[in-house]
């Protein structure tokens, strides 16, 4: 499996990538095969869904 060192989430300036907005490194990742609650995926209820 492969799995990406660094995700990086950028500002948008019409509608297109502008700047580097937050950047997250992977580090001791480990993989396993426990079913997560999927509770731990519902979006707060602030959050803002974008299309």
């Amino acid at each position: 499996m492969r799995l990406p060192k660094t995700l990086i989430w950028y500002s948008t300036k019409d509608g297109k990538p502008f700047e580097v907005r937050k950047e997250l490194t992977f580090k001791n990742v480990t993989i396993s095969e426990t079913v997560l609650n999927e509770r731990i995926f519902i979006a707060p209820k602030n959050a803002e869904t974008i299309n």
